[in-house]
């Protein structure tokens, strides 16, 4: 008996898995058997000890007066690449709680409450079909020629699959013609085996060649996908080129270092994904098994979750497995007319059972593109080309536009974002000199000046976590006097940082100015800035850069050459406050050195 290998939970989307050998990669969905199923909420789970067993046992407990409920587990062995191949089995769940064996068990229960409302929204097969095929070649004609992209009929997708399982025969079939000519040893039939060998080597070769090329367009995708998230096609573009150019493989990368990789990425944002590329590089990398290829391996990869390897697995490696970002979720809400909270749990699990509905067998990665492309270019937020869409006739929005019910962009529900919250801080930009270089400064020549600037290291955990920084110290979530900030900054240089700005020691204080406010807006914090610039002189005749590099305490610190610092990968905000700083200088010159006492 072929088992289950999947089922989702009312409290979860990720799909449980059933029977030794089945991956996680595809979700389950309710059959369309199950479109009336009774609804009546359950408690389902599979017996942690019978996972390796030819059959699941499931563990069903009551939690509503109703007689029954159905439940649909999917199957789809590994590697499958037919709809025909897909299993789906309904199980009727009974009051006593069975498994598919008739053993009881109490082994991991998940409570499966509010199980979406699929009956109402599911496609039917003739839909699903159709859909498909005017997604593809609409996507075969119109979609955009990007960098990370290849063209469909460049893809793999047709090849691979039966070139690697060929390549296990070989491989066998080699070893064992290896032996023959050992044996035999020279005659007619040598050379002919000879030949056979040659063959053999060469098409080995040739698969070889064949998962490398998939494999490296994995690291591609991967990368592509990971800059994409919160950040437009347009602006990617040029950080995805330089950063291939830096790093062009996954070996590259794996021997960056943080630094490095934070420089390439200045400027794009959301700097935990630059973290996760390198750490997960360098996971790859030391296991040596290869770019996983499976959605439940590559998740494995920290900053990999559930979208990011779906279309990574769907794309590169041919699984069909679904794909739902933020364009999808609007497709699909237009052509269902969704009127459930996009946000909601709920909702979510039904985004990606009408995504798995969709799922090309053949060329599940092109399918999922075309979804994303279609959001991107032709569905979008405001202003939707429905006349250009390729499935507008299956638009059930469209349709009630047409009939003055809703207009399409109602779809999907509006949900009230919430406001960040404000903070505000103290910024200071601390430069350091010997007093004789002072009097260059006039003109803002930091080069002649030999000034360096005092860059702090953020912990590696929280917001921006382990990138570069001036100084900076909250005060608090409400605004208060400039004397209050100065009186937080003098804390935190002195009791973090070592400098003591009140009574004269290794430096002393030459200048101490205002310069600005700055509001910077995160996705959470609306960060105000007061910024204020320190001049600090040593008191003795020379000061040496390296004798104060280091760490403090529990805070990294270092010193860099004041017309160098625009070159170095910081975060927007803060080049924007340098920016400001350099502008400060032009407007109000530093006095000449003779003003200032020897």
């Amino acid at each position: 008996m072929t088992a289950p290998g999947q089922f989702y939970t009312r409290r979860s989307r990720t799909p449980s898995v059933g029977v030794a050998g089945r991956s996680s990669d595809s979700a389950g969905v309710l059959s369309a058997a199950a479109r009336t199923a009774d609804p009546s909420p359950v408690v389902a789970t599979i017996s942690a000890r019978r996972r390796r067993s030819p059959e699941c046992n499931l563990v069903v407990k009551r939690t509503s007066l109703r007689n029954a409920s159905k439940l649909t587990l999917s199957s789809e062995a590994e590697g499958r690449t037919s709809d025909e191949k897909r299993l789906r089995k309904l199980v009727k769940v009974k009051d006593s709680g069975c498994s598919s064996s008739g053993v009881k068990s109490s082994h991991n229960e998940v409570d499966i409450e509010d199980v979406p409302p699929l009956t109402a929204y599911r496609f039917t097969e003739e839909e699903a079909s159709s859909i498909k095929a005017s997604l593809l070649s609409w996507y075969d004609e119109n979609h955009r020629l990007l960098p990370w992209r290849q063209h469909p009929s460049d893809s793999l997708e047709n090849q691979v699959d039966g070139e690697v399982e060929e390549g296990r025969c070989m491989k066998e079939e080699s070893v064992s013609l290896s032996h023959e000519l050992h044996s035999k040893g020279g005659g007619k039939g040598s050379k002919k085996s000879s030949k056979q060998g040659a063959k053999f080597e060469q098409r080995t070769t040739d698969v070889t060649r064949s998962i490398e090329m998939e494999e490296q367009r994995a690291y591609e995708v991967w990368v592509s996908e990971m800059m994409l998230q919160q950040t437009r096609v347009a602006t990617v573009i040029e950080y995805y080129r330089r950063w291939m150019e830096r790093w062009p493989s996954l070996h590259h990368l794996a021997q960056a270092s943080q630094e490095e990789v934070n420089t390439v990425w200045a400027g794009l944002g959301y700097y935990r994904r630059a973290r996760f590329l390198l750490e997960g590089a360098k996971q790859i990398v030391e296991r040596g098994s290869g770019f996983p290829r499976s959605v439940k391996e590559l998740q494995k990869v920290p900053g990999i979750g559930e979208y990011t390897s779906g279309a990574i697995a769907s794309i590169c490696f041919q699984q069909p497995v679904p794909v739902v970002d933020g364009n999808v979720v609007r497709v699909l809400s237009r052509l269902r007319a969704i009127t459930e909270n996009p946000k909601l749990p709920s909702t979510v699990r039904i985004h990606w059972a009408l995504a798995e509905e969709l799922v090309d067998a053949r060329r599940p990665g092109d399918l999922n593109q075309s979804l994303m492309e279609l959001g991107a270019t032709v569905c979008k937020p405001s202003s939707p080309d429905c006349s250009f869409c390729p499935v507008s006739t299956h638009c059930k929005a469209l349709s009630l536009e047409s009939k003055s019910v809703k207009a399409v962009t109602d779809f999907p529900v509006k949900v009230a974002k919430v406001q960040p919250r404000d903070e505000y801080v103290a910024v200071c930009i601390v430069v350091v000199m010997n007093r004789k270089n002072v009097g260059n400064l006039v003109d803002g020549n930091f080069s002649a000046a030999d000034s360096h600037i005092l860059l702090v290291q953020r912990p590696p955990q929280g917001l921006l976590a382990g990138l570069w920084e001036f100084p900076l110290v909250s005060v608090g979530g409400t605004a208060v006097q400039s004397k209050e900030q100065k009186a937080a900054m003098n804390e935190y240089l002195q009791s973090s940082l070592g400098f003591n700005l009140q009574r004269r020691g290794n430096f002393s204080t030459e200048r101490r100015e205002h310069v600005g406010t700055y509001v910077h807006i995160f996705s959470h914090i609306k960060m105000h800035m007061s910024i204020e610039w320190l001049l600090l002189c040593p008191s003795e005749s020379q000061w040496e850069r390296k004798s104060m590099d280091g760490k403090q305490g529990s805070i990294s610190m270092k010193w860099v050459q004041a017309d160098k610092v625009g070159n170095l990968g910081l975060t927007s905000s803060v080049k924007k406050i340098f920016s400001m700083f350099l502008n400060h200088m032009k407007q109000h010159k530093t006095p000449k050195q003779k003003r200032l006492k020897p």
